[in-house]
């Protein structure tokens, strides 16, 4: 099982701040969780620091600590269905657990679990410097071994990644790789092959993403899209044939991806994102590919990337044509992550239509010939230029954030305007009161209902 830290930039840098005192400092941070197969996720919600007053001892290699410091925070974890995890410091020492720290984990572990009413038993140390943190981190449960804390996750403008020693000293067994290695070390490359990413959509943009993520060696990939290869849109899906026509687009990609042979794993979902059923393996991914026209689906990545600390890359192209003539080709690609504002936010979503395909299919072709719902029936025109030129630059964005090319001018929202080759760089500031810029529902993870949203 990998087990996985993630938090947003905002907590991160609050925790690394602490490296900064002399003395060591704790606190309790509230946590969501998602659990999906082999993968146990855990979201920092918030913070909750132990008061100075509640320490007994308070020094550079040791603490004691009164109860009441840390038990307020597992009654509220109680209350809003979190776990907790006791957060301790190592300033300018390792991370390594002490002889001390064991004991303090064993005799504090079951209240944790019957205070805050959860199975489990968290415990991470922070260790370094501020400016070069390292971490520890394990799990227990009153009826399973420990285990240790694999990764954390940093988003938020970009994406950072801190692999456990374990992790970060195996190599790539893929000679293929060997380029790509000597542009981001072995570190990178090992990186790529413990990343999961989802993409929702197959087809143009989405296949073009799918590709070049098999390509660079990400580890697994979930697909999602519950749409087949027809005549219409086979011009535009990278690695199909006429042969492919009828084949689920996911499927295809899927099949594609294990004759490449480089090691990348893909799951597929024959389902639109629309269904709650696909929520559980794409809140487990890293990061997440927006390539769909479905706008219920940007209403759902929107608040994905926010409850489960996602960085989500949502593309889009847009032609415009008047009798077999091109007038306009646009391309848009948008980052969004705690800390930036979401599609909403951007008015990058269409509600009206979001709407209109949450109904049954009965009740959308009523609307289709009615004229009320006249886009839903409508193909928009596309061109595999256009939308294979949208997919490498979210592709690259995304190793941009991976890799931090110290762009400090990196922007959340790229729009083309292909046709004049014109770039616009446009960020925007989050609705105020909106999810996007209300952090008490950033890392929220597995909650009834989930994202916040009703279903069906």
């Amino acid at each position: 099982m990998t087990v996985t830290l993630a938090i947003s930039e905002q907590l991160e840098a609050e925790l690394r701040r602490s490296l900064d005192e002399k003395d060591e400092s704790a606190a309790v941070l509230l946590c969501g969780r998602n659990l999906d197969g082999d993968r146990l996720t855990y979201f920092v919600q918030s913070v909750h620091w132990i008061p100075e007053s509640s320490y007994i001892r308070r020094g550079p290699k040791e603490l004691e600590i009164e109860s009441r410091g840390w038990v307020p925070a597992l009654a509220k974890a109680a209350k809003r269905g979190l776990c907790p995890a006791f957060f301790h410091t190592h300033p300018r020492m390792p991370p390594a657990p002490s002889l001390k720290d064991e004991a303090v984990d064993r005799a504090i572990a079951e209240t944790f679990r019957i205070r805050a009413d959860v199975d489990e038993y968290v415990s991470i140390i922070l260790g370094g410097s501020s400016e070069r943190p390292e971490f520890s981190g394990r799990v227990s449960t009153s009826h399973s071994p420990c285990r240790t804390i694999d990764r954390v996750r940093v988003v938020g403008r970009g994406v950072r990644f801190q692999l456990s020693a374990e992790k970060a000293a195996v190599s790539s067994a893929y000679q293929v790789f060997d380029r790509q290695i000597r542009a981001f070390g072995d570190e990178g490359q090992r990186l790529l092959e413990d990343l999961k990413v989802g993409v929702v959509g197959a087809g143009g943009t989405g296949s073009a993403v799918i590709e070049q993520l098999a390509r660079l060696g990400i580890g697994q990939l979930v697909l999602i899209d519950d749409d087949v290869v027809d005549a219409t849109n086979l011009t535009r899906i990278h690695e199909s044939s006429q042969a492919d026509i009828g084949e689920y687009k996911a499927q295809l990609a899927a099949d594609r991806i294990q004759a490449l042979g480089f090691g990348t794993r893909a799951e597929v979902h024959v389902e639109r994102l629309a269904s709650p059923k696909v929520l559980g393996p794409l809140s487990s991914c890293d990061l997440v590919f927006g390539c769909t026209d479905d706008e219920f689906g940007r209403v759902v990545l929107s608040r994905l990337a926010y409850w489960y600390l996602i960085g989500v890359f949502d593309v889009g192209v847009k032609l415009r044509s008047r009798s077999g003539q091109l007038s306009g080709i646009d391309a848009r690609m948008t980052y969004i992550a705690p800390g930036e504002p979401c599609l909403l936010c951007r008015n990058r979503v269409d509600l009206r239509r979001a709407s209109e395909e949450m109904l049954n299919p009965v009740e959308r072709q009523a609307l289709v010939e009615e004229g009320y719902a006249q886009g839903l029936a409508d193909p928009d025109p596309a061109v595999v230029a256009y939308t294979t030129m949208i997919a490498s630059i979210a592709v690259a964005s995304m190793l941009e954030r991976l890799f931090g090319f110290k762009n400090p001018e990196l922007q959340s929202e790229l729009v083309f305007g292909i046709h004049d080759w014109r770039v616009v760089q446009r960020d925007v500031a989050p609705r105020e009161g909106h999810f996007c810029a209300d952090c008490s529902s950033w890392g929220l993870g597995d909650q009834t209902p989930r994202l916040g949203m009703a279903w069906g």
